[in-house]
Order: structure tokens, then C-alpha cells, then sequence
């Protein structure tokens, strides 16, 4: 990954996603004011991400989405104010919670940490993130209730909650989330319902999975059971994949598999 490409003055955009770069970050040694976008997704980066890239002070969107990048998540990042989007799943970080400098960035509308090895259960701090409309925590170790604070995340509309450890009774309150789109909580421990959904958000849920034996769920897209393998669906949903982005670096359409596509609101 050439430094070079963060000295460019007027480099707004970069992106090397869906290439097979190798080796680690740069260190970044000048502050970099034009980069606002910056998508290395789906490569072979390894090492670690680097303090230094809060010098990147204008980035607005960062994806390193689908890399082998190890160590801790630097907390710099949240000195990085302008970012809106941050997709980081599907990497080798250390284990650990979901970090707790994330309280700061009541400015993001998009956090993906689906499979970075979270453990521990969500924070409460969490329902501080009042913009989030996408939240991925799947594929993790993640532990204890799902807890009834996140219902005040109001404009969320895709929560993401699948192939953790989560257990306990469902809390009610979802019907708060209108805008709810989707919604997986399947491969846990819950019990309950989500009824709420079906009967109170017909109009605007369109991909619901969860663990039917355990979870009233009269209006699944696909129900998950006991005696499947795995993988009850097959597909692997992640925060982003391939979505669209318009001029403004804000999101056009979602891209969670092939076939599973939204349009944004």
C-alpha cells in the first residue's frame, strides 16, 4: 500500500477494494485534509492499522472490510470526526469488547464489526450512537442479553446480532425501530418473540431471521432450527458488500449478498 497515495492534495477518493494487496499500512506522516473516502476492502492486508491514520482528519468513510489485520483497533480513530461510515469486519483484531472510544463518535451512521472476535456483552453507551442506521456485530463471542436499550436507537434500519453468544428473553420494544429493515438474531440463545416485528412492522421489514424452536416468529424470511447445520442460511450477510455510494459518500443501495440488495431510504 504505497504512501504516496495519501500525499496527493486533491485525492478525495480512494479506492483498492476487490484487488490482492498485501503488507501493512503506511505510517502516516503528514495530515491529509482532501482524503474523504477510503476502501481497501477485500484484500490481503495484514499487521496492524496504525495510530497515525487519524492524520487522514477529513475521512468520512473507512472499510477494511474482509483483510487478515490483527492487533488492537486503534483508538485513534475516534479522533477522526468527520467518520460516517466504518466498516471493519471480517479481520484477525484481538479479542476483546466492542471498544469504548466508539462513545465518541455520535456522528457514525454505519458501524460493521461482524467477525473481529467481540466479546462481552453490548454496552450501554452504545444507545448513544442515536445516527447509527446499521449496526453489525455478527459472527462474534458476544455474550449476555439483548438489551432493551437498543429499541432507542430509533433510525436504525438493519441490525445485525446473528452467530453470537447471546441469551435470555428478547426484550419487548422493537416495534419502536419503524424503520427496521432487517433484522438477524439467529444462532443464539433467545427466547421470546419477535412478533412486535411481524405485526407492527409488516410495512417496512423485508429480511428477518431468528431461531424459530426458541423465537415466536410468525413472519421469517427464514427460520433457523435446532437440527440444521451451521449455516441455516447459507448466506454470509455482512455489514457491506459492493453497495453503491453517490457523490456525497452517502449510501445508495445495500449490498448484504447477491440477492439480498436495498435501496437506501
Amino acid at each position: 500500500l504505497p504512501q504516496h497515495f495519501f500525499q496527493f492534495p486533491n485525492l478525495e477518493v480512494l479506492d483498492l477494494s476487490d484487488n490482492s494487496i498485501s503488507g501493512g499500512f503506511p505510517e502516516f506522516t503528514q495530515t491529509n485534509s482532501a482524503l474523504r473516502y477510503l476502501a481497501l476492502n477485500d484484500n490481503i492486508l495484514d499487521n496492524q492499522i496504525p495510530a497515525s491514520i487519524s492524520m487522514l482528519q477529513d475521512l468520512e468513510h473507512l472499510d477494511v472490510t474482509g483483510n487478515i489485520l490483527d492487533g488492537d483497533i486503534p483508538g485513534s480513530i475516534a479522533n477522526l470526526s468527520r467518520l460516517t461510515y466504518l466498516f471493519l469486519s471480517q479481520n484477525n483484531f484481538a479479542s476483546g469488547p466492542i471498544p469504548n472510544w466508539l462513545v465518541s463518535m455520535a456522528q457514525l451512521r454505519e458501524l460493521s464489526l461482524s467477525k473481529t472476535q467481540r466479546q462481552s456483552s453490548i454496552p450501554a453507551w452504545i444507545s448513544q450512537l442515536t445516527q447509527l442506521i446499521l449496526l453489525d456485530l455478527g459472527d462474534n463471542t458476544m455474550t449476555g442479553l439483548v438489551p432493551e436499550f437498543l429499541w432507542h436507537l430509533t433510525d436504525l434500519q438493519f441490525l445485525m446480532l446473528q452467530r453470537n453468544q447471546f441469551v435470555g428473553q428478547i426484550p419487548a420494544g422493537i416495534d419502536k425501530l419503524s424503520d427496521l429493515r432487517m433484522f438477524l438474531l439467529d444462532r443464539n440463545d433467545l427466547v421470546g418473540s419477535v412478533d412486535e416485528v411481524c405485526d407492527d412492522l409488516s410495512g417496512s421489514i423485508e429480511y428477518l431471521i431468528a431461531d424459530c424452536d426458541e423465537v415466536d416468529c410468525s413472519c421469517c424470511t427464514t427460520c433457523c432450527h435446532d437440527n440444521d447445520n451451521e449455516g441455516c442460511t447459507d448466506l454470509k450477510l455482512y455489514g457491506v458488500q459492493d453497495g453503491s455510494w453517490e457523490y456525497d459518500y452517502n449510501r445508495a443501495k445495500y449490498a448484504f449478498a447477491p440477492d439480498v440488495l436495498f435501496e437506501a431510504n
